[in-house]
């Protein structure tokens, strides 16, 4: 069991402000596959006409809100390189993301387990923010690598 010292010892470490750009694109990365995880775990339930329009809506979907998310991508990385060198590695999300991760987590969880919405319909949802989190994680590998490339060739210097 974990006690506070310890707790408090984890969420303390510290790490370089850039390594916040990879920990988020990871993270993003990673919740935009196991959407499309389950999306395909799915697919078996699905008629093939159920399954076209998953496809049809759900990739649109997923391209559109892809462009939005690049856009919050961008303003979280803003505010990333505006922290302190050396930060806490937990602050590559604001508070209040942390709230809205946890209450879409809940709300997607309890959709997909309680039955109050068929899996057909929830499908292109799934499919589409999954891939619009997966693409949108590419703005975060971009920008830590062109960071990281630069602070290498200034250290060469």
């Amino acid at each position: 069991m974990c006690n506070f010292a310890q707790l408090s010892k984890f969420l303390g470490v510290m790490t370089h402000r850039h390594n916040l750009i990879l920990i988020s694109g990871i993270l993003w990365s990673m919740a935009g596959i196991m959407l499309i995880v389950i999306f395909l775990r799915w697919i078996h339930l699905l008629t093939n006409k159920q399954l076209l329009w998953a496809l049809v809506i759900g990739i649109p979907i997923g391209i559109l809100k892809g462009w939005l998310f690049n856009k919050l991508s961008k303003k979280n990385i803003y505010r990333i390189n505006l922290l302190p060198v050396k930060v806490e590695w937990w602050k590559f999300q604001k508070l209040s993301s942390y709230i809205l991760i946890l209450l879409m987590m809940a709300t997607g969880i309890t959709l997909r387990t309680s039955g109050i919405i068929a899996k057909k319909y929830l499908a292109p949802v799934y499919l589409g923010i999954g891939l619009a989190l997966f693409i949108s994680s590419i703005v975060y590998y971009t920008t830590y690598f062109k960071h990281k490339k630069l602070r290498l060739a200034t250290e060469l210097d």
